[in-house]
């Protein structure tokens, strides 16, 4: 009985203590998931807004302190938006859910403001000479060398077009700021590389209705700008 006792209580300590690991391991995913939004905040604010983009900025951090507190329309503004994946095997298009954003109904009922999804051009650039060949590439190396890479048939990996979804406000410079902050979230803003961003095409939430495929037609337009400064 005795030899009973001390096995369970013995038991009852060793799982509390798994209980109390995990609970913590829970608490510091809770946390990192807040500063993770709160960093995005702070880099946002910290940014040089002019008096005319302040709107832009007044509604993006309406919609932050929403998605906090998990409100759809903040939520689904947000859900529509993606940050760069695969771009390391070549994946350059990061286009987001189109027609999310332009809606401009969410139920039965409109959010506080318009959105519009804007197509974006950007070139990460490295100071160093292009390697042609993966066989030049160093696993343990840097980064920034698989970014900067050339192949023999001339991909490269330094060219994303992004799509985006921001307040109807937002001026393409704000628009540009957005896309810097957020890049920051992601891998990519951890390397050295300088960006330099073009914004294109950008279409508003409800007159994509009077298109018959409003997603295909501004990215044929944003396609056929890229490739004529290709060419030239």
């Amino acid at each position: 009985m005795n030899s009973f006792l001390i096995v369970l209580f013995t038991s009852l300590i060793i799982n509390h203590g798994a209980s109390e690991k995990t609970y913590n391991k829970n608490l510091d995913n809770t946390k990192k998931q807040r500063e993770c939004i709160d960093i995005l905040t702070e880099n946002l604010i910290s940014q040089n807004w002019s008096e005319d983009e302040k709107p832009c900025l007044d509604e993006i951090l309406k919609t932050i302190v929403n998605i906090k507190n998990s409100t759809l329309w903040a939520t689904w503004i947000w859900d529509s938006n993606q940050l760069p994946v695969g771009q390391l095997m070549g994946s350059k298009h990061h286009l987001g859910n189109y027609d999310q954003c332009i809606s401009d109904v969410i139920g039965t009922t409109t959010p506080p403001f318009r959105t519009k999804y804007c197509l974006a051009d950007i070139v990460l650039h490295f100071n160093e000479v292009p390697k042609l060949s993966a066989q030049d590439i160093d696993p343990y190396g840097r980064t920034e060398e698989q970014i900067n890479m050339k192949t023999e048939w001339n991909q490269r990996f330094n060219v994303i077009t992004w799509g985006v979804c921001v307040p109807q406000t937002c001026q393409k410079e704000s628009v540009k700021k957005i896309l810097r902050t957020l890049l920051g979230q992601s891998y990519l803003g951890r390397l050295k590389l300088q960006s330099h961003i073009n914004i294109e095409n950008c279409e508003l939430a409800g007159e994509a209705k009077n298109h018959v495929d409003g997603f295909n037609i501004i990215l044929f337009q944003h396609n056929q700008m890229f490739l004529y400064k290709e060419k030239h």
